[in-house]
């Protein structure tokens, strides 16, 4: 579980995050919602320590993160930024098996053990079958699932994923989003960042809206996503015809 109370954060004089206080929970698919500002980066920079917030605390599993080493964390938290690329030229097993290195010595090399880790997590997402290939040469839908068996080789049961469909087309959107909640029925927690809320009612236990570093409301999909909340969240008026298709009431 992460619990994040009166958290607050600051760039200088700019408050960017305002007492925000909530609760994610074991299995969660937790969708954070907001326009492009309105503190959802930072939300996970402050989750995953690489900001120090202000004010607030951020608790997993019972424990600050304050009092978690980065390896220590890496074993509790994964992380798929927005855009990732390989430089060099891997094949799959060797993209997956990069996860492993929180759990080995400085100086140490993954081993058996960790290659059977790698192809267990790449056996998860349904894609054992591509563990030969050059990760370069995959569909933009492969990579990310290579990316998300990475997070999973790396030992931990949360995942916080930035905008992982926003370079996908519609139907790898909805195979990544389809494994995400796989995985949630099965035990691990995973948290995205998103602008689309219908995403949200499709696969979301959770949803969160940030509006200018507030939460603007949180709950079940299902509750809090309205016409009136898209609204209010994205600055923009229009009916319930124009703005979502007659599909939230």
């Amino acid at each position: 579980m992460i619990d994040i109370s009166g958290l607050s954060f600051s760039y200088g004089s700019n408050r960017v995050l305002h007492d925000i206080s909530l609760q994610i929970n074991k299995g969660d698919f937790a969708f954070i919602l907001g326009s492009n500002g309105s503190g959802k980066s930072t939300l996970f920079g402050c989750i995953l320590k690489l900001l120090k917030p202000e004010k607030g605390t951020v608790s997993i599993d019972g424990v600050p993160i304050s009092m978690l080493s980065e390896r220590e964390l890496a074993k509790k938290v994964a992380f798929l930024p927005q855009k990732s690329s390989a430089i060099f030229s891997h094949n799959v097993l060797n993209m997956v098996l990069m996860g492993t290195a929180s759990s080995l010595s400085l100086f140490s090399i993954p081993q058996k053990k960790e290659e059977e880790i790698s192809k267990k997590a790449l056996d998860t997402l349904g894609i054992g079958h591509l563990i030969n290939e050059s990760y370069n040469k995959l569909s933009g839908g492969e990579q990310q699932l290579v990316l998300i068996a990475r997070a999973l080789a790396q030992g931990g049961d949360t995942i916080i994923l930035d905008e992982p469909t926003s370079s996908l087309d519609f139907g790898n959107q909805l195979k990544v989003l389809g494994h995400i909640k796989e995985l949630c029925k099965n035990g691990y927690t995973a948290i995205v960042s998103s602008h689309n809320p219908q995403h949200a009612l499709m696969y979301a236990s959770k949803v969160i809206a940030l509006k200018n570093g507030t939460i603007l409301c949180a709950g079940d999909p299902h509750d809090v996503i309205n016409t009136d909340m898209i609204k209010k969240l994205y600055d923009i008026d229009a009916d319930s015809n124009t703005l979502l298709g007659g599909v939230y009431k």
